[in-house]
């Protein structure tokens, strides 16, 4: 009988002692690993409000100038430059104009589970007032994204 009870708390320990997973593994990301991702992901994609590349701001400035003389009350515009080039990670640049909108949430989404599987940068813009603008530069590497898709803001009771 003594020897039961002493095979059951074995078994029982190392029964509890499988399942639990060290603190570390537990936790949530920690500073460390949140940085990391930060520097992973600019290398992938980065977006700046309000900014133009050297090489674009005279073509640029005409594209504004036609499209807050065209646009309506909540009209996007888009204007997207795919850098001819022979290197494999050429960075393509997008810009994206809205009057009636206040600023945009962009996000970049992928799939862990195939390392193949390139993502997609999601652009929200949010409405603002009528007489707001906001202009976004958005930079990505084509390796790794395979395109942006724009969507409505939409707010969910």
């Amino acid at each position: 009988m003594q020897l039961r009870k002493v095979l059951t708390l074995i078994i029982l320990s190392f029964m509890i002692s499988s399942c639990s997973l060290p603190k570390q593994e537990l936790d949530d990301e920690g500073p460390g690993q949140q940085e990391q991702a930060k520097k992973t992901l600019k290398g992938i994609y980065a977006y700046e409000y309000n900014a133009i590349e050297p090489k674009h701001l005279e073509e640029v400035n005409k594209w504004l100038s036609e499209s807050r003389a065209n646009c309506s009350d909540t009209t996007i515009f888009y204007k997207s430059y795919n850098e001819n080039s022979s290197g494999a990670h050429v960075p393509r640049v997008n810009y994206m104009f809205a009057k009636g909108y206040k600023a945009y949430e962009i996000s970049f989404v992928y799939s862990i589970d195939n390392e193949e599987n390139k993502g997609q940068i999601y652009i929200v813009p949010i409405k603002g007032r009528a007489t707001d603008e906001a202009l976004v530069k958005i930079t990505y590497d084509p390796w790794y994204v395979f395109g942006t898709s724009v969507a409505e803001h939409q707010l969910f009771p």
